[in-house]
């Protein structure tokens, strides 16, 4: 989600950002994972539309996978993260599953507008968030410095769901790309 809440704080304000890395951004929800078009219907039946709450919206029922699994592939940081008592271990809530639906929309509207300088950091193998569509936002985004590094064997938890060499190459590149433009 934190991809998604930074295109959109930058589409609100463009003129802040001196750049930007995206870490497997939320630019669509992948086919995978996402619930029939009848379900998402049904939903915004319910719940009603954005910004609206209600005592359904505030259900953790929304449709989804175990996203715990399929997030960390290392299975001692997938345990750790499970025992944070402060961690949301529940499936999202409905208004939450209805407000990723909008904001994936609107983004994969404005990838034209990104103009900022970017780095797209994403695992071949995320089926939480769709790799495709970061490709999609390097290939429309004007910026005219816009990197992005795709990772074999690697799942959406690319900086601390991975094995302890993949994450320290992610940070490299990131590190690599900071040190090239400060």
């Amino acid at each position: 989600m934190g991809g998604a809440v930074c295109f959109s704080s930058y589409l609100k304000c463009p003129n802040f950002w001196d750049g930007i890395i995206f870490v497997a951004p939320m630019c669509k929800i992948s086919e995978e994972v996402k619930p029939p078009q009848w379900v998402i219907d049904l939903l915004l039946k319910i719940i009603g539309p954005s910004g609206s709450i209600n005592f359904f919206g505030k259900l953790p029922l929304s449709p989804s996978s175990d996203y715990d699994e399929l997030i960390f592939k290392d299975k001692l940081v997938l345990q750790a993260f499970r025992e944070v008592p402060t961690a949301y271990n529940r499936k999202p809530r409905l208004a939450t599953a209805r407000e990723l639906l909008n904001a994936t929309d609107m983004i994969g509207n404005n990838l034209s507008k990104m103009r900022a300088r970017f780095l797209v950091l994403h695992g071949k193998d995320d089926i939480v968030t769709c790799p495709a569509l970061s490709q999609a936002l390097y290939s429309e985004a004007a910026s005219k410095d816009k990197t992005i590094k795709l990772y074999d064997n690697m799942n959406h938890a690319i900086t601390g769901g991975e094995c302890k060499q993949q994450i320290e190459k992610v940070f490299q590149d990131m590190i690599g790309w900071l040190d090239d433009r400060i």
